[in-house]
């Protein structure tokens, strides 16, 4: 392009290719983007989402596993209490026999768990009467356990379950109790099986180990912990939730404590006290780290087990989401960034060829179809733009040769002023440009109010005055269409034309017509004539050739009505030149009969008659 062009078109030539480069990218990244990220989000709450359903599966999970340890110890119990030799050695304390064998059945159970920590036997006032126990620890014969919650619920009929730190062994213990009967269903003692702390602990941690990533822990009804997470030892005996007085010295009594209760202090684990499941988040003020903790309370005696995991396994599947979202993004982008170089080039090869082809047109320098005949095979839309182009370029260039012809011929009909050399100019005009067969000439004559053949495309038929000429009736045949209609009549078939046919007889007969092109000829409003042409063969005649013909008959009438003109003062100056010989003849007459001569001569031939 050059400057003058770019100041015309404002500003410098901008590439087609980088455009539609950077159309394709922003097409493409931009909602590649926006898909990323939306999926990111998604992914990332469907990981949030899924972390949360498995802390809740996990939480009841392990819920369900206290459950059962803890029904299998209170069946243990139950069984324990129900034993013939335990009901027997409450009936007949002082039966050594039966004190033999209660002392066997027990020292059996305790060797059947490796959890057992105590075995005993309490009468219905609470006094331990046998005890079996692991070695090591101290014999609970003859301690009084009746302010102990285990017992009293158990002497009310009631099995208990508990869990607390005992008086004797000073460690924490699960504490299973249920009651004796004797004659007519009463309570007359209690059966105890005491579960070291370590059984509960150890479940957890076999959870914690098969986990990996989550943390368990187990509190009592208070919010007591009583197993601590293990990767918060701290929390062991630390209340999740603030307790009234009375509750905390109550706690306080029931793990040997001998300093007040501590709490956690986190008031995101309060939850767990006040509902039975759930998952909540906290963050850790000492580590910074943030938890999300899954829970649920047990159904046997309503405790919480806890399951909790660190935010950083969570953010971590997250932050691994999101490098695999990015390098999934980046890869293909980098795919649509290769196919959108490759695509622009390929649109913008073909378009760009199309418009240097333009600009030489512009530049009026030599076209030829050929030139792009690359581009025009394409089977899209530029393929069809590149052949509607060079149709276009082809016709506008046709267009301009008919109007070049159109004014030669034109300035050749207009420069004779001779009728008969007019529309023999005429005719061989039209001969250049439209391929017909025959043609002729007909002009209208306004007194006999008929069409007068003055030429064909073979001779000269109205140029003697003296000749009759050949007339038409301007109401036959297609005449009365030329009159009316300001266009051209192209008919394709003669034969098959069923608006007019033709009847008067014609010079062009000869030749079978089988085609027809007509136009009148008009000049001030008025009808001057006819040009008619016919072709030996079907649709010998388009529209390029009515369009023609319409243009050379607007001149071509002008040229005809100043050629008619001309003759029309010719023959009246000829006229003159009559009557002017005839008043000079008068004249002269005049003149002589006038003369003296004349009058003497004539007075001598009067004289001679009287003699």
């Amino acid at each position: 392009m050059s400057s003058s062009q770019e100041e015309k078109y404002g500003g410098r030539k901008r590439s087609l290719t980088t455009k539609l480069l950077i159309a394709f990218l922003l097409a493409a990244l931009l909602p590649l983007t926006i898909i990323s990220i939306y999926q990111l989000y998604i992914g990332a709450d469907l990981l949030e989402q899924r972390a949360i359903e498995e802390l809740d599966l996990l939480s009841l999970g392990v819920a369900g596993r206290f459950d059962q340890l803890l029904d299998d110890n209170q069946i243990a119990a139950i069984q324990l209490s129900s034993d013939p030799s335990v009901v027997g050695i409450l009936k007949t304390p002082d039966d050594e026999a039966a004190l033999e064998l209660v002392n066997w059945r027990f020292k059996e159970i305790l060797n059947s768990n490796p959890y057992y920590e105590y075995i005993y036997l309490m009468d219905a006032e609470g006094t331990s009467l046998v005890s079996q126990q692991l070695d090591g620890l101290p014999s609970v014969v003859g301690n009084v356990f009746r302010d102990r919650h285990y017992f009293i619920n158990a002497r009310e009929g009631k099995p208990h379950i508990d869990a607390l730190v005992g008086r004797v062994s000073k460690k924490l213990g699960f504490y299973f109790t249920s009651p004796v009967y004797g004659d007519y269903n009463q309570v007359i003692g209690v059966a105890a099986i005491k579960v070291q702390g370590e059984a509960v602990t150890e479940m957890i941690n076999a959870f914690n180990e098969k986990s990996g990533s989550v943390s368990a822990f187990l509190a009592d009804f208070d919010g007591v912990v009583v197993s601590a997470p293990e990767d918060k030892p701290s929390w062991q005996l630390k209340g999740l939730a603030e307790l009234s007085p009375v509750v905390q010295e109550m706690v306080e009594e029931r793990f040997v404590m001998d300093t007040p209760l501590s709490y956690i202090g986190i008031p995101e684990l309060a939850v767990l006290v006040d509902n039975k499941s759930g998952v909540t988040s906290y963050k850790d003020a000492e580590e910074g780290a943030a938890y999300i903790v899954g829970y649920k309370q047990t159904e046997k005696i309503e405790w919480i087990v806890g399951v909790s995991m660190s935010s950083n396994v969570f953010l971590s599947s997250i932050y691994d989401l999101a490098i695999q979202t990015g390098i999934g993004a980046t890869s293909l982008a980098i795919l649509v960034v290769i196919a959108a170089i490759l695509l622009a080039r390929g649109i913008a090869r073909p378009i760009s060829k199309l418009a240097a082809a333009a600009q030489d047109v512009e530049d009026h320098k030599p076209f030829a179809p050929e030139d792009i005949s690359d581009v025009m095979s394409l089977k899209d839309e530029v393929g069809h733009l590149a052949r509607v182009f060079s149709d276009m370029v082809l016709s506008l260039r046709a267009r301009m040769a008919e109007l070049q012809t159109i004014y030669e011929i034109g300035h050749k009909i207009s420069s004779s002023v001779e009728l008969t050399d007019t529309l023999s100019d005429v005719i061989d005009s039209l001969g250049n440009v439209v391929d017909f067969d025959a043609a002729e000439i007909c002009l209208y004559d306004d007194r006999d109010k008929d069409l007068e053949l003055y030429v064909t495309n073979v001779e000269i038929m109205s140029d003697d005055e003296t000749v009759e000429k050949i007339t038409y009736n301007p109401k036959k045949d297609y005449f009365p269409r030329l009159f009316t209609d300001s266009h051209g009549l192209i008919v394709d078939s003669i034969a098959e034309y069923t608006d007019k046919k033709l009847t008067t007889k014609r010079s062009w007969d000869a030749f079978d017509p089988k085609s027809y092109l007509g136009v009148g000829l008009r000049n001030r409003g008025r009808v001057v004539g006819t040009i008619e042409m016919i072709s030996s063969q079907l649709n010998g005649f388009n529209e390029d050739n009515r369009r023609i013909l319409e243009s050379i008959s607007i001149q071509a009438a002008v040229a005809i009505s100043n050629a008619q003109e001309v003759k029309e003062r010719e023959r009246r100056l000829m006229n003159m030149e009559i009557v002017v010989d005839d008043s000079r003849v008068d004249d002269e007459i005049s003149s002589v009969t006038q003369s003296g001569f004349f009058k003497q001569l004539k007075k001598r031939v009067s004289d001679r008659k009287k003699e």
